[in-house]
């Protein structure tokens, strides 16, 4: 791949990797499985590990702490330079 082919496909990644688990996901899967056991590509039914939410949950929660360990540092500054302008005004 030449390198303006892979700064066009790097440049989808954010857009074209995104992926969720949320109850709307899961069901929506079962169904997509059911209708593939339905035409016979599958024989049995998945085991209810593979629609745990649980991993992807806790990842949710992960990101929300490590984006407010950057901001919550920063709002005593953004406090105090918001009162500055206040004042100035």
């Amino acid at each position: 791949m030449n390198a303006a082919d892979a700064r066009a496909y790097a440049n989808q990644w954010d857009g074209a990797y995104i992926a969720s688990f949320e109850p709307q996901d899961i069901a929506s899967l079962k169904q997509m499985y059911d209708i593939v056991k339905a035409v016979g590509g599958a024989t049995k039914d998945p085991p209810d590990s593979a629609f745990d939410p649980g991993p992807y949950t806790r990842s949710e929660a992960d990101q929300v702490t490590l984006a407010l360990s950057f901001v919550l540092p920063v709002v005593p500054k953004l406090e105090a330079i918001i009162s500055l302008m206040l004042l100035r005004s």
